[in-house]
């Protein structure tokens, strides 16, 4: 049997990608922007934190087996001031894996396309691209608790928030048919000095890799342009 098709076929999404050749541009583009800001092209604000990570249920997916010790960073992916409405990001370190979501829509749609949101409290997360390992083909999705700012997408207000105590998140396994699964749960707790850089393209395990080829390409360039420029 051939491996299961995705919400559009990948020969589909090969053949938009064939003819396509934006991924050096794209990487230009980035670093030109983190050039500018002299910070990262994406998500350049954002609050270090850490904590622990468990799992519920693996699946098909090489996650660590009891309680692990993760280094996170919440962040506004287009950069706005204060309180303002913007693409959220939830990126985290787990031993050899860097798992790396955003803020975007529900459905089977609307996991693959980033949305603003107007608070931390109204966060829903998603890989936006899925996973793949062997046959298995799996988005992953996070939902934070009710503890976190419900009035703003400040990271002034996120770091105060994780200052006064942990805040957790139900992260979940979504298959291409949108079923389900909670594969662990995260807590984070206080504020870290620290400036880690996430790559979800260098750092993961090996058997694990995005699909389809053609859109990892370019997140590559995108964050290969952004590493270049800021370091």
């Amino acid at each position: 049997m051939g491996q299961p098709d995705l919400p559009m076929r990948e020969s589909t999404l090969r053949a938009l990608g064939r003819g396509l050749r934006p991924a050096r541009w794209l990487g230009r583009a980035t670093g030109a922007l983190a050039r500018l800001r002299r910070a990262r092209a994406l998500h350049p604000d954002g609050v270090v934190t850490r904590g622990e990570w468990r799992t519920e249920s693996a699946g098909p997916l090489p996650l660590p087996s009891g309680p692990t010790a993760v280094v996170a960073r919440l962040s506004k992916g287009g950069g706005t001031r204060g309180a303002a409405a913007d693409v959220l990001g939830l990126a985290m370190r787990l031993p050899g894996w860097d798992l790396t979501l955003s803020t975007a829509g529900r459905g089977r749609l609307g996991r693959v396309l980033p949305r603003p949101v107007p608070s931390w409290a109204d966060a829903r997360y998603s890989s936006l691209v899925p996973y793949r390992v062997g046959r298995h083909t799996c988005w992953l999705r996070a939902e934070p608790d009710d503890g976190q700012p419900a009035h703003s997408a400040s990271t002034d207000d996120l770091a105060a928030r994780l200052d006064d105590g942990p805040v957790r998140f139900a992260v979940y396994r979504e298959d291409l048919r949108g079923r389900r699964e909670l594969a662990g749960r995260l807590t984070l707790v206080g504020t870290d000095p620290g400036d880690p850089r996430f790559d979800p393209m260098l750092n993961r395990p090996e058997g694990v890799r995005l699909v389809p080829d053609w859109l990892s390409r370019l997140r590559e360039w995108a964050y290969r342009g952004s590493r270049g420029a800021s370091g």
